[in-house]
C-alpha cells in the first residue's frame, strides 16, 4: 500500500509538472519540473528515499514550481 501511495503521489506530480506547459510561459517550469523528478529518481537509485535533507530539498523545490506554474496565467 505505501509503495502504491508514493508511486501514485510521484505520478501525480509528474503530471502536474507536465500541465504546467498550458499556462504562458510555463513550458520552462515543466521542463525544470520534470527535470527534478528525474535527478531525485537517479540519485535516489543508491540511496535511500528518505533520506532527510534530499526529500526536504526536492518538496521544497517541487512546491515552489508548482507555486509558480499555478499563478502563471493561462493559454488563450
Amino acid at each position: 500500500a505505501g509503495l502504491l501511495a508514493f508511486v501514485l503521489r510521484m505520478g501525480w506530480l509528474f503530471a502536474a509538472f507536465f500541465a504546467a506547459r498550458k499556462r504562458e510561459g510555463g513550458t520552462p517550469l515543466a521542463i525544470v519540473g520534470v527535470a527534478l523528478l528525474a535527478g531525485y529518481f537517479t540519485k535516489n537509485l543508491t540511496d535511500d528515499f528518505f533520506f532527510r535533507p534530499s526529500s526536504l530539498v526536492f518538496w521544497g523545490i517541487a512546491g515552489m514550481l508548482l507555486g509558480l506554474a499555478a499563478r502563471l496565467p493561462r493559454k488563450p
